[in-house]
C-alpha cells in the first residue's frame, strides 16, 4: 500500500471514529430518536418514520413537542404546539382551521390529495393547506366530517397540542386535553429514514429539517 493510501485510510479512520464519539455525545446529552406509532403528524412524518427529538429544549408557538399524556401517566404524546398557557383557542367545524386568541390562522389550501392511513389500512382523500403558526409554515391534512369542534382557554402551565394531519383527532389535546408544560421532554427537530413507499411518495428525504 503506498504511502498516500495509507495515509487516507488512518484519515478516514480517525474522522470515523470523531463523528462516532461526537455522535455518542449528542445521543447522551442532547438528542433522543423516537418512532411515532400513528400517522397523527402526517405529511410532517408517518407512522413508522424516525425523527430526532432535542431534549429539554425550549418550546414556542409551532414547535412540535413530546410530552406526558395526561390521561395516561407515564405515556409520551407528539404534537405541534397551537397554544400556550392563558391562549383561547378554538378549532371551527366547517371551515376546519384554528382560531387563536381570536385571529384565525393563515391557511393556504393547495386541493386533494390521496393519503394512504395507515390505521384504516386504506387510502383516503384528504385537503391539504398549507398553515403558518409562530416561526413556522407547515403542510396539514383535513377530512370534511372528521374535525371535532373545540373551543377553551388552554390553562396556567399548560400547553395544546395538535397533529398535523387534523382528521386522526385521537391523537391530540382534542381528546387528552392540554398537557402540563413542564412534562414534555423536548423538541422533534429532524426526521430521518423515510418509511418505504409512503414516505417516499411525499418526497421524504433520507434526512430532513422538521418545522
Amino acid at each position: 500500500m503506498s504511502t498516500f493510501w495509507r495515509t487516507s485510510f488512518k484519515i478516514a479512520l480517525w474522522v470515523g471514529g470523531f463523528l462516532l464519539v461526537v455522535g455518542g455525545i449528542f445521543r447522551i446529552f442532547f438528542v433522543t430518536p423516537i418512532t411515532p406509532g400513528h400517522d397523527g403528524m402526517a405529511p410532517t412524518f408517518l407512522a413508522g418514520e424516525k425523527v430526532l427529538l432535542w431534549r429539554d429544549a425550549t418550546l414556542e408557538m409551532g414547535d412540535i413537542a413530546v410530552c406526558e399524556n395526561p390521561q395516561t401517566p407515564g405515556s409520551m404524546v407528539i404534537g405541534r404546539i397551537v397554544a400556550k398557557a392563558g391562549m383561547d383557542i378554538e378549532v371551527e367545524e366547517r371551515s376546519e382551521r384554528l382560531v387563536i386568541a381570536g385571529t384565525r390562522v393563515d391557511t393556504d389550501w393547495s386541493g386533494e390529495e390521496s393519503f394512504y392511513d395507515s390505521a384504516l389500512g386504506r387510502e383516503v382523500t384528504v385537503r391539504a393547506g398549507l398553515e403558518s403558526l409562530g416561526n413556522t409554515d407547515h403542510e396539514i391534512y383535513v377530512r370534511d366530517g372528521f374535525t371535532l369542534r373545540v373551543h377553551t382557554t388552554v390553562p396556567n402551565g399548560h400547553l395544546f397540542l395538535m397533529g398535523d394531519n387534523r382528521a386522526d383527532r385521537s391523537h391530540d389535546s382534542r381528546t387528552y386535553g392540554p398537557v402540563v408544560a413542564s412534562g414534555c421532554i423536548g423538541r422533534v427537530f429532524m426526521r430521518w429514514n423515510p418509511e418505504a413507499g409512503r414516505g417516499d411518495a411525499m418526497d421524504h428525504g433520507w434526512l430532513d429539517w422538521l418545522q
